[in-house]
């Protein structure tokens, strides 16, 4: 949660600072809670869950209209919303209305999942000779915790 306890401009400083990192291949997982809009799009994707069962996980550009399509009729989207506050609104509505279940199903059976798994069975079934430069596997062995 890179951006707990800032400000909104703080925040965006911070996340394109780490959207720089990315860029320069370094893997970046995080926890965002209400993210300003551009915060929000500098995500290349997005993995949301409810309950513990994921209801999303791709493109960021692509969650808000892979949502309404999975759940319609929940909520519109108005004006001066911004995805992120929407998506978590209408997944939390949904939820309440015994609807949840309905977007997992629609992920579960969609086509981004197919070829989520089988980029993930490519990256597991990769050149296991692959051998990783030294300071990679040093790197890779420590540990650390904030």
């Amino acid at each position: 949660e890179p951006t707990s306890g800032l400000d909104s401009y703080t925040a965006n400083e911070v996340m394109t600072v780490v959207k720089g990192l990315a860029s320069d291949g370094v893997t970046i997982c995080a926890t965002i809670h209400s993210p300003s809009q551009y915060t929000f799009h500098l995500f290349d994707r997005l993995f949301m869950l409810v309950r513990g069962h994921a209801v999303f996980f791709g493109p960021t550009a692509d969650a808000t209209e892979f949502a309404m399509a999975a759940i319609p009729n929940v909520k519109e989207m108005s004006e001066g919303y911004n995805d992120a506050e929407f998506l978590v609104d209408l997944v939390t509505e949904a939820d309440r209305q015994g609807r949840g279940q309905e977007i997992a199903t629609s992920y579960q059976n969609s086509t981004m999942r197919s070829q989520n798994d089988a980029q993930l069975d490519k990256y597991i079934n990769s050149d296991k000779s692959l051998q990783l430069d030294e300071t990679i596997q040093a790197e890779l062995a420590t540990k650390s915790s904030t």
